[in-house]
């Protein structure tokens, strides 16, 4: 009898310890559905935002700024809705699914850059974009100068160049126009370069911009290192969001390139994602070099939060037609800045 009563009670007691577990379980499939639908529903009116208000209202140029990272959550929750038994929950997520999909579906495809580089070319050159962190990269000085050796580019820009990280970096490039600022090193843009710089003019209209041409083997070649505004400022936790300032420097730039003939290269930090105004400005006349050729998302900032990756695109080298491209990169290392370095293959047509 006794044996028989203990036995009971181990019944009742693992019975009770199993209904704990389904209750706790429901709970918790309850609680990612909500999740899930409240992320779902938010992201839809953020789709339905961006297609259809203007970025001045700040919170539309906020989301914009911060799009591909809202997005890709979107993926891998499909999949949890699969394994807590709610598939027709993802029904919530398809518009996230798709608006990512046809963003960035083309930049998982790899060999696409194949068949550009079978086209004819005159000349082939390689460029890294790189903003320095120029009011913190005085310690630095070593691993950005081992970072430019490594990446053995043609041309560098480099923005927010610093003072002291210019007299360390000019020594390593025959040509080089260097516009460093003793008490703006935010505003300082640089061109290191193997071609001869026969052009060179900087101005500031919101940081620092800057315009040269090489002589590539005979062969003009102009190129301008920028960097807009971002729209923030100091204010991003009041949602203060200006992008129109970003946006007039990227039209400013884009009168003064519309007078330029022959190879146009335009590259920097333009503090944009793809999925902004400014960039839509740029990409309606000219070519996106990793977007073409690179593959993966192409994040580059912010690069200093380890052991997070960067979250955001924000570096860029477009072109015109008569430049293609070969091939894009985001290198793998910061050098102490907050950005990592967009490295890019050009040919020259």
């Amino acid at each position: 009898m006794m044996g028989w009563m203990n036995g009971l009670g181990g019944k009742i007691h693992e019975n009770r310890w199993l209904s704990l577990w389904h209750r706790t379980a429901g709970d918790l499939r309850d609680a990612a559905t909500a999740l899930i639908a409240f992320y779902g529903i938010c992201t839809a009116v953020f789709i339905l935002f961006h297609f259809t208000l203007d970025e001045r209202i700040a919170l539309v140029g906020l989301l914009n700024n911060f799009s591909p990272l809202m997005l890709l959550p979107a993926v891998p929750l499909v999949l949890v809705c699969v394994l807590i038994g709610r598939t027709r929950l993802s029904a919530v997520l398809a518009p996230a699914v798709v608006m990512l999909l046809v963003s960035y579906g083309v930049l998982l495809i790899p060999g696409r850059a194949s068949a550009a580089q079978m086209a004819p070319q005159k000349h082939t050159i390689t460029l890294l974009t790189y903003n320095l962190h120029g009011d913190r990269s005085t310690d630095g000085r070593m691993p950005i100068t081992e970072l430019i050796k490594q990446a053995n580019a043609d041309v560098v820009l480099m923005q927010e160049l610093n003072v002291e990280v210019a007299q360390a970096l000019e020594p390593l490039y025959p040509y080089h126009a260097l516009h460093a600022l003793p008490d703006q090193p935010v505003q300082g843009q640089g061109v290191l370069s193997r071609y001869p710089i026969v052009e060179d003019s900087y101005w500031q209209m919101g940081l620092g911009d800057q315009r040269v041409v090489l002589d590539v083997d005979g062969t003009r070649v102009t190129i301008y290192n920028v960097h807009p505004l971002n729209p923030f400022g100091s204010s991003l936790l009041r949602l203060h969001v200006d992008t129109s300032r970003r946006d007039r420097t990227v039209n400013a730039i884009l009168q003064r390139a519309a007078a330029d003939k022959g190879a146009l290269i335009i590259g920097g930090d333009f503090n944009m994602t793809d999925q902004t105004h400014s960039y839509d400005l740029l990409a309606a006349r000219y070519h996106d070099t990793f977007r073409q050729v690179g593959i993966g998302l192409g994040f580059t900032f912010p690069a200093n939060l380890a052991p997070l990756p960067p979250l955001a695109r924000i570096d860029y080298v477009f072109h015109n037609d008569d430049v293609q491209s070969l091939a894009a990169h985001v290198w793998p290392t910061t050098g102490g800045s907050d950005h990592r370095p967009l490295w890019v293959e050009l040919a020259i047509r």
